[in-house]
Parts: C-alpha cells; sequence; structure tokens
C-alpha cells in the first residue's frame, strides 16, 4: 500500500472505540441499571463484529477485498495462533487437572495449614497459591468463597474482611499464573518469555501482598473454633508444581501444558481418581472454555491489522514519543527492542478486559 493510504491518524482507532463503546458502555449502563450479567447484553463477539465492520467502511482508498486480506492475514499471524494454541492447551490443563482431583486438593492441602489465630491471612496466603496453580483469579473465587465465609462465620469473623482477603488472593495469584489467559497474552504479546514475566509481576505485587498480609493480621481478628478441611492427596497437587517448577526453568510453554495434560491423566488414572474418557472429556471441555477468548484474540488481531494499515498505530508510537524526553530517541529504543503491535494491543485489550471485571 502506498503512504497515501496510511494516513488516517487516530481516526483508524475509531473501531476500537465502536468495540468498547459498544461492549464496555453496555456492560456499564447495564450494571448500573441492576441488570443480571450486564456484560453479556452486548456480547464481546458481536461487539468486536461490529469493530470489524467499521474497520472495513474506512479508508476508500483501499479495496474491500484488500482490507479482508489484510485483516485475515493479520487473523492468522503466528504469534496469534500460538496465543490461542496456548489457551486451548491452557483449558485442557485446567479441565484435567480439574477432574483428577488436583483442584480440590490443593484447597483442601491449604485448608489443613491454616492456622486458626492467623485464618484472615491464611486465606489471602491460600488464595495466592491457589489462583497461581490453577491460573484464573474467578475460579478462585468461585472455589473458595462459599469455604471461607463458612470458616468465618464459623470462628466469628468478619466476613466482608474474608471475602476481600479471598478477592486479593485471587487476584494475586492469576496475574502471576503460567496458565492465567492473560498473563500467556501479555507475555506471547511482547515477545516475552513466561519466566521474565513472572519474575518481574512477582517483584511487583510481592510488595502489596506483604503490606496485605500485615495488615489482614492487625485487623482481620483473631478466629476461634477448628477448620474443617476435606481430605487432599498429595500427589495429585503434583501437575500445577510441575507446570509451574518446568515454566519457570524456562521450557517452552506449549510443552510445560502438554506435559501438565499428560501428569493429570496419568496420576488421575495410577490413584484411581478419573477414567480414561473422564480424563479425555475434561480435557475437551476445559478447551471448550477457551473458545471464546481465542475467538476474541483473533477478532482483535484482524481489527488491528487494518487499524495498523491505515497508519493508527504509526501516529500512536509517534505521539507517545513526541512526549518522551530521555536522552536516547525512542527509535533507538525500539531497534533494540522490538514489540509487535497487534500482539500487544491484544495482550493489553485482555489485561483491561480483567481489570474492568
Amino acid at each position: 500500500m502506498d503512504k497515501q493510504k496510511k494516513n488516517m491518524g487516530a481516526v483508524a482507532f475509531l473501531p476500537l472505540i465502536v468495540f468498547l463503546v459498544c461492549y464496555v458502555g453496555c456492560g456499564i449502563t447495564f450494571t448500573l441499571l441492576g441488570a443480571d450479567e450486564p456484560f453479556g447484553k452486548f456480547p464481546r463477539h458481536v461487539a468486536l463484529l461490529a469493530g470489524c465492520a467499521v474497520a472495513l467502511l474506512l479508508n476508500r482508498g483501499i479495496g474491500v477485498q484488500d482490507k479482508l486480506n489484510i485483516m485475515t492475514t493479520s487473523m492468522g499471524n503466528s504469534g496469534v495462533m500460538m496465543i490461542v494454541l496456548i489457551y486451548l492447551m491452557a483449558g485442557g490443563f485446567q479441565g484435567a487437572a480439574a477432574a483428577m482431583g488436583g483442584k480440590d486438593s490443593v484447597v483442601n492441602l491449604c485448608l489443613h495449614f491454616i492456622p486458626v489465630k492467623l485464618l484472615v491471612p491464611g486465606v489471602f496466603l491460600m488464595c495466592c497459591f491457589i489462583s497461581t496453580s490453577i491460573g484464573t483469579s474467578m475460579g478462585t473465587i468461585a472455589a473458595m468463597a462459599p469455604i471461607a465465609i463458612n470458616v468465618a462465620q464459623g470462628a466469628h469473623l468478619n466476613v466482608a474482611v474474608v471475602g476481600a482477603a479471598v478477592i486479593g488472593g485471587s487476584y494475586f495469584g492469576d496475574n502471576l499464573s503460567m496458565i492465567s489467559d492473560t498473563t500467556i497474552s501479555a507475555a506471547e504479546g511482547c515477545g516475552s518469555e513466561m519466566k521474565d514475566k513472572f519474575k518481574m509481576n512477582f517483584f511487583i505485587a510481592l510488595p502489596a501482598a506483604i503490606v496485605a498480609i500485615i495488615l489482614y493480621s492487625i485487623f482481620g481478628g483473631v478466629g476461634s473454633g477448628a477448620i474443617e478441611a476435606g481430605s487432599y492427596n498429595i500427589i495429585e497437587v503434583l501437575p500445577y508444581f510441575i507446570v509451574l517448577i518446568a515454566a519457570l526453568m524456562g521450557v517452552n510453554v506449549a510443552v510445560v501444558l502438554f506435559v501438565g495434560i499428560l501428569a493429570s491423566g496419568i496420576i488421575g488414572l495410577c490413584v484411581g481418581s478419573c477414567g480414561f474418557f473422564e480424563w479425555i472429556q475434561a480435557i475437551g471441555s476445559g478447551m471448550s472454555d477457551m473458545f471464546s477468548i481465542s475467538i476474541v484474540a483473533i477478532l482483535v488481531s484482524g481489527i488491528i491489522g487494518l487499524v495498523r494499515e491505515y497508519g493508527g498505530v504509526e501516529w500512536l508510537v509517534g505521539a507517545i514519543s513526541s512526549k518522551i524526553k530521555a536522552h536516547q530517541h525512542p527509535a533507538e529504543s525500539l531497534r533494540k527492542k522490538p514489540v509487535q503491535p497487534r500482539l500487544l494491543s491484544i495482550c493489553l485489550y485482555f489485561d483491561f478486559h480483567r481489570n474492568l471485571l
């Protein structure tokens, strides 16, 4: 494409603005109205489809077929497909590990080691560990909130404080987990190693976690009675440790997840916690849970491809660079450490989506 076709500047981001208005705008509106599942009123897939339509209508200097070629080429970018593959494998691992009892064992294992006198900070630490292991903040909250609230009521503690500990610990781990969709998006989008993102995020989140533990210890109150915890099998927790340790060692995340899926199946069959076809079905169910976010990644990449073709990314980089006052020219920094705009935009979207919801 010639340079005359890449001159839309900030207008090139109109498709993304349309998407945000449709999805986020409707979600916030229905939230204020008290509707059930407010962000489901205007599904994000449909909002992204509206953004795609707007992107195709912009810039008449480019033919529709050319625009579609640019969009689909961006959708099929190898980095985007890698993200989708890892999403599916992460979902498969989560499903397989849960089916063989790993998720329940992690929860019960943590409950066994929480001192009653330090129940609130203990719940926070437990949620940190669980969410880091299973890769989902919402999954941790769904698993832990009922248990933590019942324990808090039995120990005569402030239920709201315990609930806050559950939510805080869940977000801490989700930000670090090797199988979290947002972590995968951020690492793959910026072209960094998963272990490097883990280390960086760990040192960012650790100070906040330490402060939270201290505050929960001071203001959380002292529990009484006993904590009722179910049984656990330490062997069923191994797949989570295998994934975490292997990823920190720098093993390719796709290989790590594949090994985790196999380990879950082998352990489940050996201890008798799940059958072969139950394991297979759990993998399929876990992968199905990732279909939605995979489609979103593909559609976002397609829109960003056209935004970039219209000159939007160049305009944004130029606008940001003009505000930077440094001895080193921004272009020199970019040449030394290149970024991938399409994938970076995807990871920014998912991080925004997670923090919003």
